[in-house]
């Protein structure tokens, strides 16, 4: 296989998790805030004032709309159902990404691949000798990130938008990384991809794990507001 002292950059750098991450956070900070206001409205039979908390992220106007009178149990109510169900999604997301989710599909042809053996089957780059078997490789990879599916839309999350909308982003990340890999394996240059390719395979595997980190410590935070 051919090198250069100085492989160039492919079109399309990796993932960055900053973004993920930020939003999680975010995400996170919005529902925790929420979840005191609803709890102090509860606390001291007081109107929740829906308007200071909202955004497109979660319905709480919506929520509040929904309840028969305005008795803060009854917001409270579909606010902590809602709040659970965003925990267990990112919780179940991040179980994808870990390879356990016996709890969640006992079925396990059914379980989407976990990030360390998509890290393992980047390993395997440096060994392609040939074009022909970046074609092979390319399918591999292809065919263990299509496994996962969308299974978000599983979760009641209608009234927590902006959870939804992120976790199904972060949900597809291995197929997006995926698809980016292919892209760039389908150059001309083969060889000088693949090395690129591995000189990246470090920050490929250390930006998904800070992404699992968020999922981790957003599934931390809300289980410890739990209403």
């Amino acid at each position: 296989m051919a090198s250069t002292s100085t492989p160039p950059s492919t079109s399309t750098p990796p993932l960055d998790p900053g973004p993920y991450v930020e939003k999680l956070n975010s995400l996170c900070d919005e529902g925790v805030a929420i979840s005191k206001g609803v709890f102090e409205s509860l606390h001291h039979h007081t109107a929740f004032d829906a308007t200071k908390f909202s955004s497109t992220n979660f319905n709480i106007l919506s929520m509040q709309q929904q309840t028969p009178t305005d008795d803060p149990r009854e917001l409270y109510g579909i606010w902590s159902m809602t709040l659970e169900q965003t925990r267990t999604a990112a919780a179940f997301v991040l179980q994808t990404y870990n390879g356990k989710l016996k709890d969640f599909h006992p079925q396990k042809d059914i379980l989407p691949k976990k990030w360390e053996e998509f890290g393992q089957r980047l390993t395997m780059l440096p060994e392609i000798q040939e074009q022909r078997d970046t074609i092979i490789f390319a399918k591999q990879l292809e065919g263990t990130t299509v496994r996962g599916g969308q299974q978000i839309n599983s979760f009641r999350l209608e009234n927590a938008p902006g959870v939804k909308n992120a976790l199904t982003e972060i949900e597809n990340l291995l197929s997006t990384e995926s698809a980016r890999i292919v892209q760039v394996l389908s150059g001309p240059e083969w060889n000088v991809a693949i090395e690129t390719l591995v000189q990246e395979l470090p920050t490929i595997v250390a930006n998904l794990k800070q992404v699992t980190k968020a999922l981790k410590n957003y599934e931390i935070k809300i289980t410890n507001v739990r209403l």
